[in-house]
């Protein structure tokens, strides 16, 4: 039976040392395209065409779906994907923290305490990764051998074949910006996660 390797690495520093600039136009292109739907099929260009939505609806029951429409729905939060960027822009740029009676202006990373920081930190990470996966997609020998999948929010998990070394390396030092150093766990525990393998097969406990 084959068997496996698992390696684990962490962010150090993600949320303080997240780029702010990163963080701003990453969620803009997700907005973007979350607020996008397709439309038809164009054959000849061979992808579909894509047309904005106008307004994101938040029912104001939790058992109710969002809605993605051109018009506004009643009794509901409406938004425009500008609304969405302003919001991010604002609790990105205006975290402020009060130590001994001194305000101090967080300046760089996600804003601490805010509830938007841990899905504005995986969006922003969630990009980073997508964008470097993307410069194997046109390199078809590569991927039967390379699959990745974000897992849960904290977790990415990189499957990798038997020549996958160059693509390991590549991601250790290329998937982040400098800001974001990998560096590798010890063991394979990381935070309530707990990775264990038996014969060719991974298994993730959360």
């Amino acid at each position: 039976t084959d068997t496996v390797n698992v390696d684990v690495w962490d962010i150090d520093g993600f949320f303080p040392s997240m780029p702010k600039a990163d963080i701003i136009s990453h969620m803009k292109g997700i907005i973007d395209e979350t607020t996008s739907e397709c439309t038809n099929e164009n054959m000849s260009a061979g992808y579909p065409l894509r047309t904005k939505v106008k307004f994101i609806s938040v029912p104001r029951s939790r058992l109710e779906p969002i809605n993605f429409s051109h018009y506004k729905v009643d009794d509901n939060w409406n938004f425009c994907a500008q609304d969405l960027l302003d919001i991010v822009k604002f609790s990105t740029e205006n975290c402020l923290t009060r130590l001994n009676n001194t305000i101090y202006h967080q300046q760089h990373g996600v804003p601490m305490g805010d509830p938007l920081s841990p899905p504005i930190a995986i969006a922003t990470a969630a990009m980073y990764e997508c964008k470097w996966a993307d410069q194997f997609q046109l390199e078809p020998a590569v991927q039967p051998k390379f699959q990745f999948i974000r897992y849960v929010d904290d977790v990415i998990g990189l499957t990798l074949g038997d020549e996958g070394m160059p693509i390991k390396e590549s991601y250790v030092k290329h998937c982040y910006p400098t800001e974001l150093n990998l560096s590798s766990c010890p063991s394979n525990q990381y935070l309530e996660s707990h990775i264990t393998t038996l014969g060719s097969r991974v298994f993730l406990r959360h």
